[in-house]
């Protein structure tokens, strides 16, 4: 499991986008354990090979992520909601 790539969505012009389908890109990013997490780690909830959400890891045992539309961008602590595994990009 590597660093998760986007692939990009097929909607007309003007329309709301959902959010990416994430892929696996293995070269480019190494498995962290996650008692040992950095801040810019990547974290991901799911399986290795498919990851539904991912968030960054800011220290302190906090991450921000997106949650949702009405939501948006929030920071929350490990203890919230653990994620799966991280990964560290190279």
């Amino acid at each position: 499991m590597g660093l998760l790539r986007p692939r990009p969505g097929r909607l007309p012009r003007g329309r709301h986008r959902p959010a990416p389908h994430l892929v696996p890109a293995v070269e480019h990013g190494q498995l962290r354990l996650l008692d040992n997490l950095q801040p810019g780690d990547i974290l991901y909830w799911g399986s290795r090979s498919g990851s539904y959400h991912v968030a960054v890891y800011v220290g302190g045992g906090n991450y921000v992520g997106a949650q949702n539309s009405s939501t948006g961008v929030v920071e929350r602590s490990l203890d919230w909601d653990p994620p799966s595994g991280a990964v560290r990009i190279l």
